[in-house]
């Protein structure tokens, strides 16, 4: 992994949380990733967890909006800081994110393991 490719793949994965097009996971994810949302849970396992996870992000969020910075990128992984806003949905609640990825990724750009941390503010509108 670079830099260059750690940027595409974090440039996609925000392009399918934008548009929450959970068809975009497949491009991101090898089929037997490991996904850990958070970190004392076991991960989400395969390619189809990890679309079924997106497909329920795409039917409860709208408006959202994502940025990053790369902070460090070795032959292996890649990690950044992040930050991303959307609004639920059913309650209208604003959500804001902030947190950490760290992205293993292949030979072919596709995530094998995926680790984020992230802290959120909820804000009735």
């Amino acid at each position: 992994m670079n830099r260059d490719t750690f940027k595409s793949w974090l440039d996609l994965y925000g392009t399918a949380w934008k548009t929450l097009d959970p068809k975009l996971i497949k491009k991101l994810f090898v089929d037997h990733a490991k996904y850990y949302e958070k970190p004392f849970e076991s991960p989400i396992s395969g390619i189809v967890s990890i679309t079924e996870y997106w497909s329920v992000i795409a039917q409860t969020q709208e408006n959202v909006h994502f940025d990053y910075d790369i902070l460090a990128v070795d032959k292996k992984q890649g990690m950044a800081h992040w930050s991303a806003s959307f609004v639920r949905k059913l309650t209208q609640t604003q959500v804001k994110l902030d947190g950490f990825f760290l992205v293993q990724l292949n030979s072919e750009n596709k995530c094998t393991i995926f680790k984020e941390w992230w802290h959120s503010q909820k804000r009735k509108q």
